[in-house]
């Protein structure tokens, strides 16, 4: 998923996943801010995003990691 592009309206967006025997990549702005709520079972969730705390734009990802990963990057 590539949200480079995309914004917020109220300055938050949640993404449900669920990665089983798989794997998800999700790309975010650089001035966005990542909450990982994913729970990895047997699996990963590795993020690379750049995003400060005080961000304007807020990501929450909640969900499941079976068996795959989960990569956010910017």
């Amino acid at each position: 998923i590539d949200l480079r592009g995309a914004g917020t309206a109220q300055g938050q967006a949640v993404i449900d996943v669920f990665a089983l025997w798989g794997g998800v990549e999700i790309t975010v702005p650089p001035d966005w801010q990542v909450v990982n709520r994913i729970r990895p079972i047997l699996g990963g969730v590795e993020d690379h995003s750049t995003g400060a705390q005080g961000a304007q734009h807020r990501l929450i990802l909640r969900g499941y990691a079976i068996m795959g990963g989960v990569e956010v990057r910017t």
